[in-house]
């Protein structure tokens, strides 16, 4: 983790601004007086163009945070009122405001315009996630008809909360995928992982940077939103819907450990048909677990213990479950 912090003198008083990178993910996040803004950079912005400009108020001033690539290091500037804190000039970007338009009026434009991009994004992962889904059932014989299941579950859920939570639950089931095929063994599978390892990258940038965008717009007053925030389901429903799933997964695991247990005593030559089918459920089960719950956990949705205990008892298939599948040098089905 980068900082950078800077001491600023106004007329109101001494203030504090700092600027954190996060090296792994990309993402930037600006505090004041050691208070974060919840802005931040995305994945794809972080790794291959780095830079990142950042508006905000203090006290009635207007203020810019830039960080922008010099060589192999990255550069920081300050700006307040127009004039650079590094340097002392004036200086013009794209962040100034319109003649005859405030700071706060521009920054409170591009607020709205973030929500309304993220309402569409959340649209376009419910169409693809029932598109991905139909041919999951349509192509049973080579992918799994029980993620299809999983991906009309996200996909309703992208319809029904329409927030930034949603992207910890795509974030949460593409990681897993990747997870899975990574372990399959043909080439292509692996080329596929390696790129949903990238999209897992960039959507939990995106959930950082929506939460900011979020946050932002239910600080506006109500006149300036022209949008008006979704009904905030995700945070009365997303920790109860982690532990609901985790105890599923737990209670189809112990079931699924008394067949085999069952098998061994009798020593039946295989297990039952239907074991591998009842495996993938119970996974996709513990995948939502961990989606939601850590959904709730990183939007600092209330009944955090709630969601914690449903990570932590969805977090036991799965690893049983990658165990079996490292053992066995297969995936439980491709996704």
């Amino acid at each position: 983790m980068g900082r950078k912090l800077w001491t600023i003198n106004l007329p109101e008083g001494t203030h504090a601004v700092e600027v954190e990178h996060g090296w792994f993910l990309g993402t930037r996040n600006i505090l004041v007086d050691g208070r974060p803004l919840d802005q931040t950079q995305t994945v794809r912005e972080g790794f291959l163009r780095r830079i990142s400009h950042h508006p905000f108020m203090i006290e009635g001033h207007h203020c810019l945070v830039q960080v922008y690539p010099s060589g192999l290091n990255l550069t920081h500037d300050l700006i307040v009122d127009g004039r650079s804190v590094e340097t002392g000039k004036e200086v013009v970007t794209r962040f100034s405001p319109p003649a005859g338009v405030s700071m706060e009026e521009h920054v409170q434009a591009i607020t709205v315009q973030g929500y309304a991009q993220m309402q569409q994004a959340i649209r376009s992962w419910g169409r693809w996630s029932l598109i991905l889904a139909a041919l999951h059932f349509v192509g049973g014989s080579v992918l799994n008809a029980s993620w299809g299941a999983l991906l009309i579950l996200v996909a309703l859920a992208s319809f029904y909360f329409r927030e930034a939570a949603m992207f910890v639950v795509y974030g949460t089931t593409l990681g897993w995928a990747a997870i899975s095929n990574l372990i399959a063994s043909s080439t292509g599978w692996l080329i596929l992982a390696l790129l949903q390892i990238y999209w897992t990258g960039q959507i939990f940038g995106d959930f950082f940077k929506f939460r900011g965008i979020t946050s932002a717009l239910e600080k506006m007053p109500p006149e300036a939103r022209q949008v008006q925030p979704a009904a905030g389901r995700a945070a009365g429903l997303f920790p109860g819907l982690g532990l609901l799933f985790g105890l599923l997964a737990c209670l189809g695991t112990i079931l699924l450990l008394g067949t085999v247990f069952l098998a061994v005593i009798s020593r039946a030559p295989d297990l039952p048909p239907a074991t591998g089918a009842r495996i993938a459920f119970v996974i996709d089960l513990a995948v939502l677990g961990v989606a939601f719950g850590l959904s709730a956990i990183l939007s600092r949705f209330p009944g955090k213990i709630v969601a914690v205990v449903g990570v932590a008892c969805s977090a036991i298939p799965l690893f049983l479950a990658f165990a079996l599948m490292v053992l066995t040098g297969r995936a439980t089905g491709d996704r």
